[in-house]
C-alpha cells in the first residue's frame, strides 16, 4: 500500500495515523474546466474499520461530500461508512455514467445507494468518464453509458 500512495503527491495529505489504518484507496483523476486539466487529486479510502473518507479537489462533487469545494485532508464521508455489498453514485453525471436520472446541472454531490443493484451481488465495477460497468457473481456484465443503460 504505501508503494503505491508514493506514486501520487495527493497521498502526501493522509495523516500517518490513517495511512496505518487503510484497507484500500482509489486515486482517481477530475476534469477541472478552470484548468482544463486532468488530475490524480483526488481519493477515496476505506478503513479496516469501514470508514469512508474523502480528500482532493471534488470539483464536481466526486468525493460525496455534500458540496463541491476542494479539500486538503480526509473528510469523513458517513454515508458510505460501514456499508457492504451496496452500490453508491455521486458526482458528475452528465453522460448518464452514474445511473441516475438526468438533471439540469448533472451532478449530484451526496452518495445515493442505487438500489437496481442491490440484489445482483457486484463483485467488480468500473468507471470511466462517460460509462460505468459492474461485474455480478454470475459473471453478467452490466453497462450505463450516454444515458443508456443495458445487461450482458
Amino acid at each position: 500500500m504505501a508503494t503505491y500512495m508514493r506514486k501520487f503527491p495527493i497521498c502526501n495529505k493522509i495523516p500517518e495515523t490513517l495511512k496505518l489504518n487503510i484497507k484500500f484507496i482509489h486515486v482517481f483523476n477530475e476534469y477541472n474546466p478552470n484548468t482544463q486539466i486532468y488530475n490524480g487529486y483526488n481519493a477515496l479510502i476505506i478503513t479496516n474499520d469501514d470508514k469512508v473518507y474523502g480528500l482532493g479537489d471534488n470539483f464536481w462533487g466526486s468525493l460525496g461530500l455534500g458540496h463541491n469545494k476542494s479539500i486538503q485532508s480526509p473528510q469523513l464521508i458517513p454515508e458510505l461508512c460501514h456499508q457492504v455489498n451496496q452500490v453508491f453514485s455521486f458526482g458528475d453525471n452528465f453522460y448518464g455514467q452514474l445511473g441516475r436520472d438526468i438533471v439540469k446541472d448533472d451532478y449530484f454531490m451526496k452518495p445515493e445507494n442505487m438500489t437496481f443493484f442491490n440484489d445482483l451481488d457486484i463483485t467488480d465495477i468500473s468507471c470511466g468518464f462517460a460509462h460505468t460497468l459492474a461485474l455480478t457473481a454470475n459473471g453478467h456484465v452490466i453497462i450505463w453509458v450516454m444515458r443508456y443503460t443495458q445487461t450482458y
